[in-house]
């Protein structure tokens, strides 16, 4: 295990593209088992795009928020060259 704490660096594209495509295929698994009628598919499409950009900006707001999280921390350790 990494004792660092470090983590993966997040791909906010690839989660974006991976929700879209998970609501595309739950979209078309509704099609394809008659529970959604032609009409009402015209509804259900845009659904897996608006849910892969809220993926991306609540990706980017966290990710944002523990890049701040990180510069204030390493403005409150005093460096080697302050002591």
């Amino acid at each position: 295990m990494n004792d660092t704490g470090a983590r993966h660096p997040l791909s906010i594209g690839h989660l974006v593209v991976g929700v879209a495509l998970l609501g595309a295929l739950g979209t078309w698994a509704l099609v394809v088992l008659d529970l959604v009628a032609g009409a009402d598919l015209r509804f259900l499409l845009p659904v897996p795009w608006v849910l892969g950009g809220l993926a991306g900006l609540l990706a980017l707001i966290v990710s944002d928020r523990r890049a701040l999280r990180a510069q204030r921390a390493q403005r409150a350790r005093p460096s080697e060259t302050d002591r």
